[in-house]
């Protein structure tokens, strides 16, 4: 158990690190040499994301605030974007994986830096049937954001 913290609390670090791996794993199967890109990874999930997809040889790219920086660049994370600097969006472009750590009002952001094939995985929030529609995606498309399946 790490000092300082109280059993309950160390109790979840475990889960927390079985749900990274199989999102990794699972969800978007994440294959060695891949590029996976966290925005808003800078806080807890980071933390435990970045060293479980090094292990798994994946490429990290990560952007949060100022202050996390120096600790995920220790746990190994590949590139850091600071969000005060520079949008992720202007320079990242044919991501193999989005997480998104942050929700809906960023998804299309996310999306416009996947590449055809990428799949976006979200903690906080998904696309759904409206967004598809609201976008002007196709109707294969909008079909696939109502069966909650995200892979453009």
């Amino acid at each position: 158990m790490p000092a300082g913290y109280e059993f309950t609390a160390a109790a979840a670090i475990p889960l927390t690190g079985l749900t990274v791996y199989q999102d990794f794993t699972e969800e978007l199967e994440a294959k060695p040499g891949e590029t996976v890109f966290i925005p808003g990874g800078s806080g807890s999930f980071g933390q435990i994301a970045v060293p479980i997809a090094k292990a798994l040889e994946l490429r990290v790219i990560v952007s949060g605030n100022e202050r996390s920086e120096e600790s995920l660049l220790a746990v190994g994370v590949d590139r850091y974007i600071n969000y005060k600097k520079e949008n992720y969006w202007d320079v990242l472009s044919d991501m193999d994986h989005v997480i998104d750590a942050i929700g809906a009002g960023e998804l299309e952001h996310e999306l416009s830096v996947l590449k055809k094939g990428g799949r976006l995985l979200s903690l906080r929030t998904g696309p759904n049937k409206e967004f598809a529609v609201r976008n002007h995606f196709s109707v294969g498309k909008r079909m696939l954001f109502a069966s909650g399946r995200h892979e453009i």
